[in-house]
């Protein structure tokens, strides 16, 4: 009969246990409550400082990453006009900021957070060394060589189109205001690029 007695006492030594714990629990919110009440007072503070600041921990920022197959010529005349061989190549580009060239202003009056767009660079520009390959074959170029050849032609292709700037500034915008819509929309604030 002592048996059935402490096995009937332990679940409520367990829930006596629970229910102190969720009264410390209780207590505990409660307090963090009082001592943040200027949480709930109805003025909602812009906190976008120290949002930007996080973010220009970072310095660049990419937001677009291509993959570029080419071929790359190298030429053996300064005229460029006899080519010594081709390289096929692929590579990676990513563009993106500088995070120290991003700024913003706010305006109480007119309830706007002003974004200043920096201009997109290019952040890096790598050659796959494993997947180069000469045509012909035979071709005596140095790796460095190769490589300086691949890079310049990338350069060329990415000047010559705006997919790539034009994926990273929407990128860039998206998710700055990712990050900033849900602390300014609460209060009243919009967000203007210029």
């Amino acid at each position: 009969m002592n048996k059935k007695n402490k096995t009937e006492q332990k679940p409520r030594v367990f829930t006596r246990l629970n229910i102190i714990l969720s009264a410390i629990l209780i207590i505990a919110a409660a307090l963090f409550v009082i001592s943040h009440s200027d949480l709930f007072s109805g003025t909602p503070s812009i906190t976008v400082s120290s949002y930007l600041e996080k973010m220009k921990a970072v310095q660049e920022l990419s937001t677009a990453q291509f993959t570029y197959n080419g071929i790359a010529q190298i030429y053996k005349d300064e005229k460029k006009e006899k080519p010594e061989c081709s390289i096929r190549y692929n590579a990676v580009v990513k563009a993106g900021i500088d995070m120290n060239d991003f700024r913003m202003e706010a305006d109480e009056e007119k309830k706007e957070l002003t974004a200043f767009l920096p201009e997109i660079k290019i952040l890096t520009n790598v050659v796959n060394e494993k997947n180069i390959s000469f045509i012909p074959e035979s071709a005596t170029i140095d790796l460095k060589t190769a490589l300086t050849a691949c890079e310049d032609d990338i350069m060329q292709e990415v000047q010559a189109s705006d997919e790539l700037f034009d994926t990273a500034e929407d990128n860039l915008k998206g998710t700055i205001e990712a990050m900033l819509l849900p602390l300014i929309s609460d209060s009243g604030y919009n967000l203007v690029w210029r």
